[in-house]
């Protein structure tokens, strides 16, 4: 799902038809949705790194560059990836391969669309 707040019913579902015996995977978005809905329906989750624009915002303050504004952070600046639990449900060989095309990303060699 890519609802924010509202993905939660996705995962409500997939819970309901775990306990009826389906096997059934949902992808999280935003944050490890793991920690909250269970490793029996997460199969992964796309996190946004907002540590990771804390601890630059902060540095910028304390240097004396803050300057205000929209701040894009991406793949090259660790702004976005897969949950660290991925590796419960993910298997090896299909994490190495997203490594792979990630770092062909950072390195320009795939354009990543911006609209």
């Amino acid at each position: 799902h890519a609802a924010g707040g509202s993905g939660t019913g996705v995962f409500n579902e997939a819970l309901a038809r775990k306990q009826q015996g389906q096997q059934v995977w949902v992808i999280g978005v935003d944050k490890d949705q793991s920690l909250e809905f269970g490793d029996d329906v997460t199969l992964t989750s796309m996190v946004k790194r907002v540590d990771e624009a804390v601890k630059r915002v902060s540095k910028e303050v304390v240097d004396g560059k803050f300057k205000g504004g929209i701040e894009t952070l991406a793949l090259k600046d660790n702004g976005v990836g897969l949950a660290d639990t991925s590796t419960k449900n993910v298997p090896k060989d299909v994490l190495d391969l997203v490594e792979q095309y990630k770092q062909k990303i950072i390195k320009g060699e795939i354009t990543v669309p911006s609209k």
